[in-house]
């Protein structure tokens, strides 16, 4: 790329425009005796270039088009505090990518068929006397929308939080209560067919019992 290329049409008054020391941050031109950092590689004056056109901040963008890209060995090369190449550039790039992934409208139907899904054998178990830690049902929803990489994509963002509350809200009959332990995650359960008592019973309940309550949840989705 040359250096006189401009990096977008935006059309940049002098208003817009602040004076750059080259010997100062790029981004926020302030020397307080912080270790600078120097934009010499191709791949990172990619990234700034990338970070800019997200941004459009007018000054930012301006400073670029003056700029000089690293391929210039002659070059006095743009410098930055670390602070601000995270702040600027390396949380704006993330960002982006991760509004990218988000599922497209076609998507959503099929979050909501698993939602559905899941929902349904909370119904079933609880109706049946069982006691599902919400890890479990967090579990077997990741599962059905495909790992982790899937989940990353999920709109909203998927909580364990936001999963109980959706869970509750269609099963009026189901209810949540937090175990003894309160490093455990609290468990659905429905009071009209479980006696009282069973309730504090199930707050005793060890390791295997969840395994028994993952294979239980699991052999449910399989059949509906």
């Amino acid at each position: 790329m040359e250096a006189n290329t401009p990096i977008t049409s935006t059309t940049f008054t002098r208003s817009a425009t602040a004076p750059l020391s080259k010997d100062r941050c790029f981004f926020c031109q302030v020397d307080e005796g912080q270790s600078l950092f120097t934009v010499r590689t191709e791949n990172a004056w990619n990234e700034l270039k990338n970070a800019m056109q997200i941004t459009q901040d007018p000054v930012l963008m301006t400073r670029l088009n003056n700029a000089v890209p690293p391929t210039d060995a002659h070059a006095i090369h743009e410098r930055y505090h670390k602070l601000c190449w995270t702040n600027h550039v390396f949380r704006v790039l993330r960002d982006d990518a991760r509004n990218q992934a988000r599922p497209t409208t076609a998507d959503l139907p099929m979050q909501m068929a698993f939602l559905i899904k899941v929902i349904n054998i909370v119904d079933i178990e609880t109706q049946n006397k069982a006691y599902l830690p919400m890890d479990v049902i967090e579990t077997t929803y990741t599962s059905m929308l495909g790992g982790s990489d899937e989940t990353e994509k999920h709109t909203p963002t998927l909580t364990r939080q936001w999963l109980k509350d959706k869970v509750l809200s269609e099963l009026p009959s189901v209810t949540s209560v937090r175990q003894k332990n309160r490093q455990k995650p609290s468990v659905l359960y429905c009071p009209e067919a479980c006696e009282e008592d069973m309730v504090n019973t199930s707050m005793m309940k060890d390791h295997a019992s969840e395994m028994d309550n993952t294979k239980m949840l699991k052999k449910t989705a399989n059949l509906i």
